[in-house]
């Protein structure tokens, strides 16, 4: 009997034997290798229709981005047209207030006086006090309410650095003015002594009148506005000339 354990000239080879399955066991495992790829299918399927969703809310948002946009900015410029057309349109139907004077005592008084001697002893003699009159002129097409008013009427070689602008404590009664029409007169005098030896310094243009101040007024559609003037009167100028008439605020300026 041969040893079955084998020799060294003849090795034992133990060959396992395949494990044959049953034909409903190969079947199922196929079945579920299918439904496994399916599956992972699907997944995939879902995952691209994801990201496209994903892709599409993005472009949709950024349209919509751009839209608004472009609808702010058409919204700021017609917020802005419509600014201009109302500010132009309260500029062109509002009140525009101008000074005029209608008298002065200046000329009167330099020409009494101006060819008196120095050397006489009435050379620091008192004169009459100059003055002049004034009034406001709305040239716009609404009326013009008057708030407040400063005038000053100076002597001096030249126009000061500080100037007083006290307000003017007697507001006559007639407050409105219309539209081509003239305010009241206004009146006022050199708050200093004019003497004898003043006319001739003013007679040989060392110095000169200066009148200046400011209107504070409401037009119709409530704003509040003020015009500054200034007039010089220098021996040669004929009279008062006006040197300086603005607006505060600058309207022209900040339009």
């Amino acid at each position: 009997m041969p040893d079955l354990r084998g020799t060294a000239q003849s090795p034992l080879i133990v060959q396992p034997l395949p494990i044959t399955e049953s034909p409903e066991t190969i079947a199922r495992q196929n079945r579920e290798a299918g439904e496994r790829a399916k599956a992972q299918w699907w997944s995939w399927f879902l995952g691209v229709l994801t990201l496209a969703a994903l892709a599409g809310q993005l472009l949709l948002l950024g349209a919509l981005a751009v839209v608004m946009r472009g609808a702010m900015r058409l919204a700021a410029t017609a917020a802005e047209a419509a600014n201009r057309n109302a500010t132009a349109f309260t500029s062109a139907e509002r009140a525009y207030l101008f000074i005029q004077i209608s008298s002065e005592t200046i000329t009167d008084i330099v020409g009494k006086h101006a060819r008196r001697d120095p050397s006489d002893r009435a050379y620091e003699d008192k004169t009459e006090s100059p003055g002049l009159g004034y009034a406001f002129k709305n040239f716009g097409r609404t009326v013009a309410r008057l708030r407040e008013i400063s005038n000053h009427l100076l002597y001096s070689p030249e126009f000061p650095g500080k100037i007083d602008d006290r307000v003017l404590e007697s507001i006559p009664e007639e407050l409105v003015i219309e539209p081509g029409k003239s305010s009241a007169t206004y009146t006022v005098l050199l708050d200093e002594i004019f003497t004898v030896s003043k006319v001739l310094d003013f007679h040989k243009q060392r110095a000169a009148f200066w009148f200046y101040g400011y209107v504070k007024f409401d037009d119709i559609f409530g704003r509040q506005h003020e015009f500054r003037w200034r007039f010089r009167y220098r021996h040669g100028d004929g009279g008062f000339r006006l040197i300086e008439f603005r607006e505060f605020p600058d309207e022209a300026g900040s339009a």
